[in-house]
């Protein structure tokens, strides 16, 4: 199922018209994918800067078009057996040492299958039409945030030209395509590589675990009420914990909603939450143009950050409300 595919099927089984994600899947892939429903879709613009982690399968010896299962094959070129024995040597540590050295920054080339615009249009559509594009996207900077290696085996019933398989697993951030990590790394070994399987176990705070099959989401709309099917969603806060916070009175929420400044008093706290198990929350300094946010005494009322007016004055701003003052 594509996102767009879930979104569309989430819209159908909840019957309402606004709904949408944050971080397309690629065709091949599975796992986690964040959708927002309702007045929930204002917090997709703030989720822009998950982390993600991904598990992947990939194989070594050949490459396709689109660098998955899914493309033409474009290269062969297949890994000497003696060489094969030898990267799997010592627990595959030739093998280990080279995800883990993916770790860091570094510039990526957005595949030519993929989502990225050039003149509105997404660059597999000119791919699949067999058209060239105007222009190739520019070279992206990504952060490897972790690499760690999980397995190397030897399949070649699964495919003889490339019989060397790894999994490993990635958390990165944003933009960052793993079909492409993958392959960059196979050719510093001097080969072509494509992924066989790929699955996004967490976004931003998100994780599979949390995650619910369509499957399940069919069993509990069929029950006797909707309640087991709206028992089942988060509430928008829930996509907002990396975002720090400032606690408002009523009153101060109330100037807000109606896009009045609220004035900081010297001692004013902005926190940061913990972990979830450790629910104490941590003071921060105060930034300006930061993006904080708003608390009040029904719960989370909006995204909101400091300004600086000419009089030096440091005030709160609304930079989105969630609520109406009729809630």
């Amino acid at each position: 199922m594509t996102s767009f595919a879930a979104v569309a099927f989430l819209r159908r089984l909840f019957g309402i018209k606004k709904a949408g994600h944050c971080g397309t899947l690629d065709p091949l892939a599975d796992g986690v994918l964040p959708v927002f429903m309702g007045r929930a879709t204002a917090a997709i613009p703030y989720t822009d800067e998950y982390d993600k982690t991904y598990r992947v399968e990939f194989r070594v010896g050949r490459s396709t078009t689109t660098l998955d299962r899914e493309g033409e094959t474009d290269q062969i070129k297949t890994p000497p057996a003696a060489l094969l024995q030898e990267w799997l040597a010592e627990e595959a540590r030739y093998l280990a040492r080279g995800i883990s050295g993916l770790q860091g920054w570094q510039t990526q080339q957005p595949p030519l299958y993929s989502a990225v615009k050039i003149d509105g249009r997404p660059l597999y559509s000119y791919a699949r039409s067999g058209s060239t594009p105007p222009r190739l996207p520019k070279p992206r900077q990504i952060e490897v945030k972790q690499a760690d290696f999980l397995a190397a085996w030897l399949d070649p019933e699964g495919d003889a030209a490339a019989p060397l398989v790894l999994s490993a697993e990635f958390k990165v951030s944003k933009g960052t395509y793993i079909r492409s990590l993958v392959y960059d790394l196979a050719q510093r070994w001097g080969f072509p590589a494509y992924t066989t399987r790929l699955t996004r176990t967490q976004a931003g705070p998100f994780t599979l675990a949390q995650s619910l099959t369509p499957a399940r989401l069919e069993a509990a709309a069929a029950g006797p009420s909707t309640a087991g099917l709206d028992d089942l969603l988060l509430p928008a806060e829930a996509a907002l914990k990396h975002i720090p916070v400032v606690k408002l009175t009523a009153e101060d929420t109330r100037k807000l909603l109606y896009g009045q400044f609220v004035d900081l008093p010297p001692g004013c706290m902005l926190y940061q939450e913990q972990q979830a198990s450790d629910p104490q929350l941590l003071a921060l300094p105060r930034q300006a143009r930061s993006r904080y946010r708003a608390v009040g005494p029904e719960g989370l009322s909006g995204i909101v950050y400091i300004r600086r007016l000419p009089d030096d004055r440091e005030v709160l701003a609304a930079e989105r409300m969630f609520v109406h003052l009729d809630d």
